[in-house]
């Protein structure tokens, strides 16, 4: 009898330690945090680059690759061949271009010098006959050819000339417009360089 109880007692002692040490596990020193949270939460897991781009304890020497790729910055969307590539600048126009531009420029100058000789004729015929001559181009152009009842010669311009049908034409060969308004009033249009009467870039004197 005294055997069996020292045998009951012992196995007693020997849950009681066992059970001491499944609760200890389980239930760690306080301040002392698991080991894994240590190591997974530790500054030193995940190097950091300092200021100036250089990783501690990596060998990135002042002025090595990664300080050349952090110097240059780069545009978000564009390569470096992009970047560097020359950009054209909008809104300049071709020589060909200008050149035309220029030349009409020119063209219309020269055609409103022209076409101002044409009015000072008109005038000239309304200042010898009291009124402004009548009809269609050809005729008009008659009357002041010595075609007046005082034979008066007035025209055509210096450095004009008539077509085949006997009318005066404009610097592109266009017959001018004489649109008469009254017997005092005289409208004279050029056909510009289009050569189409009542565009944009007619030419008329009142």
């Amino acid at each position: 009898m005294k055997l069996r109880g020292i045998g009951v007692a012992a196995i007693a002692a020997i849950l009681l330690v066992a059970g001491w040490l499944a609760w200890r596990s389980g239930h760690p020193a306080a301040g002392a945090p698991p080991v894994s949270s240590q190591i997974a939460g530790s500054p030193a897991a995940t190097p950091t680059a300092t200021e100036n781009g250089n990783i501690p304890g990596s060998v990135n020497p002042p002025g090595g690759p990664l300080a050349a790729a952090s110097a240059t910055p780069i545009a978000t969307g564009s390569s470096p061949s992009s970047a560097n590539a020359p950009m054209a600048t909008p809104g300049l126009t071709p020589p060909a271009q200008q050149a035309t531009a220029a030349a009409n420029n020119v063209g219309r100058a020269r055609a409103m010098v022209e076409l101002e000789k044409v009015h000072h004729m008109i005038g000239a015929y309304h200042t010898l006959m009291g009124q402004n001559p009548v009809g269609t181009n050809a005729e008009i152009m008659k009357a002041l050819m010595g075609g007046n009842p005082r034979q008066a010669m007035l025209g055509p311009p210096p450095g004009q000339s008539l077509n085949a049908k006997g009318e005066l034409v404009d610097p592109w060969g266009t017959p001018y417009f004489f649109h008469q308004l009254s017997g005092d009033d005289m409208e004279i249009i050029s056909a510009g360089a289009d050569k189409i009467m009542g565009t944009a870039d007619d030419l008329e004197i009142p």
